[in-house]
């Protein structure tokens, strides 16, 4: 429904339009009218119409003047005179508005709907025809973006000449091929809780880490003097392309301002660290290729140093040493295993080892050193996940991550991984010999008591008690001297035992009856807890 705006200083006349001209019909309605020009514009800024049929001779502020400052503040109104003078100069005038409408007073009924019905329908073919404009705009953009990607993409992979691409596509995509260029290679560092099992995780991380990208970019380079192309390169992995016409002043180390505020908030609203490499500027288009693998080349170096920091060619140096990484696969699994195995008098010892091979025995990249303390951390917080009932694994890693990030060099990060070793170590040994571990001893006791006739399992038991399973396991063998199924198969064998003194069943039904569905196993566990068979028992 198009809504009407009716101005007349008649209201006779307006009462005669409001009631005589079938509005619904024309799928308008008269929103609202006025007798003078001046209160038709004040009620207008307020609520503009769609339609606007006003008087020309009225009282104060006549019908052209309210047409030239409606046509001033909403150009978009469709206006109709409908006066009872036929001046040329009033028409001309109104023309010079862009009225087109004109109906001269008394206007029967159908002259009026006439006039109104064609103006509805222009309605609907202009925004009919906007509505296809700006689908159009919107796929025209998508089509260049995806067009510049496709380009930058393919200089990045291999060394394109101004004469491998069409001038004509360098104007469609607004290129020049004297186009001053940096690249900037950014490589995340992805948390080992945000392996391959917490793909979608991180995908949604990376997906946040790019709208940062674009923000910052948006907010840092200011003027337009500065092009960005933004290329999701690998799984961890953006390039961002800066491209300018002109020569501004201190252009490279714009670039680096703005890639240093990018690692910055990606690292404060992502909690994600990263290391970057940018290359130095080279003045054609066409030597992208060859910034962008300079980029990759400082990022490999910085990956042997301090992370969020953006290093440029200058912090490169031919001596760095290339000589082979050997990691401490080893070491790191030995500290595990006596985390696994809650030996907190042991464990100082090959934490030791592994402590003296990063600090002496070789200079390993610092990513590197971050991700074995975050697998030995989250080695602690499975064996520790009991006493956190309030907070998942994965926000216990968070806060981890977060102090982690905080330092800032190898012997920080070590030190601060000590601490945590020596804590574990502590409650740990306090936890095995707590009142807590006895009731989790009698807790298992009871449930095998209860369900030993029922199928039966550690990890069953350990769900329902909100502890790990393999902690409950050495918890149990260190209180009780034996393994979970070897105190469930004696406790099932002797109730099995009190069964066949009764002498009321068959084998295979005592075997049923404590929690053997095989009678041939029941057999062979029974004799070799008694010395006899079930048979022999029972005789």
């Amino acid at each position: 429904m198009r809504s009407v705006f009716i101005v007349d200083d008649d209201a006779h006349v307006i009462d005669g339009l409001v009631e005589h001209v079938p509005w619904d019909t024309l799928h308008t309605f008269v929103k609202a009218s006025a007798v003078t020009g001046e209160e038709a514009f004040e009620q207008m800024k307020q609520d503009p119409p769609d339609i606007l049929i006003t008087d020309i001779y009225m009282p104060g502020m006549d019908g052209l003047q309210l047409i030239k400052n409606i046509r001033s503040a909403f150009p978009d109104i469709y206006i109709v005179i409908h006066s009872g003078f036929d001046h040329f100069e009033n028409a001309r005038q109104a023309m010079k508005y862009g009225v087109q409408h004109f109906l001269l007073k008394p206007s029967t009924v159908e002259e009026i709907s006439t006039v109104v019905r064609e103006i509805t329908e222009d309605i609907e073919v202009h925004e009919t025809q906007h509505a296809l404009m700006k689908h159009y705009k919107e796929h025209v953009a998508a089509y260049h973006e995806q067009m510049r990607q496709s380009l930058f993409r393919e200089m990045l992979a291999k060394q394109m000449k101004s004469a491998d691409v069409p001038a004509e596509k360098l104007d469609l995509l607004h290129l020049q091929k004297n186009l001053t260029n940096v690249v900037l290679s950014i490589s995340f560092i992805r948390p080992p809780y945000l392996k391959k099992s917490k793909e979608k995780e991180w995908q949604l991380k990376k997906f946040g880490s790019e709208n940062i990208i674009k923000e910052t970019i948006t907010k840092e380079a200011g003027a337009n003097d500065i092009d960005t192309q933004i290329i999701d390169y690998s799984d961890s992995m953006f390039v961002i392309i800066f491209l300018t016409k002109a020569d501004p002043p201190a252009f490279p180390d714009r670039c680096k301002d703005i890639s240093e505020a990018i690692l910055k908030n990606i690292l404060i609203f992502m909690k994600i660290s990263a290391v970057a490499g940018i290359s130095k500027e080279r003045p054609d288009l066409f030597q992208i290729t060859e910034s962008f693998w300079e980029s990759q080349k400082v990022l490999e170096i910085g990956e042997y140093r301090e992370i969020n920091k953006v290093y440029s060619p200058q912090d490169y140096s031919e001596e760095e040493p290339g000589e082979e990484i050997r990691y401490p696969i080893e070491l790191v699994k030995d500290v595990q295993d006596a985390v696994h195995q809650k030996d907190y008098n042991n464990i100082f010892d090959v934490w030791h080892r592994l402590k003296h091979d990063i600090a002496m025995e070789q200079r390993y990249p610092f990513i590197l050193i971050q991700n074995l303390c975050l697998s030995i951390i989250s080695t602690i917080i499975l064996q520790e996940n009991k006493n956190r009932e309030n907070e998942s694994s994965s926000q216990i890693m968070a806060h981890y991550i977060e102090d982690m990030y905080a330092k800032s060099s190898p012997e920080e990060i070590v030190e601060w991984l000590e601490d945590i070793i020596s804590e574990w170590s502590r409650s740990t040994k306090a936890e095995l010999n707590s009142k807590k571990s006895h009731k989790l001893i009698e807790a298992v006791k009871e449930h095998i008591d209860q369900y030993y006739d029922q199928e039966l399992t550690l990890s069953d038991i350990a769900g329902s008690l909100y502890v790990n399973r393999n902690y409950l396991s050495q918890l149990f063998n260190k209180g009780t001297g034996k393994t979970f199924g070897t105190y469930l198969n004696e406790h099932r064998i002797e109730k099995a035992k009190d069964i066949l003194k009764e002498n009321q069943y068959m084998i295979y039904e005592v075997s049923e009856m404590v929690g053997y569905q095989n009678p041939t196993y029941f057999s062979q566990v029974f004799k070799s807890i008694t010395g006899v068979s079930p048979s022999s028992f029972y005789k």
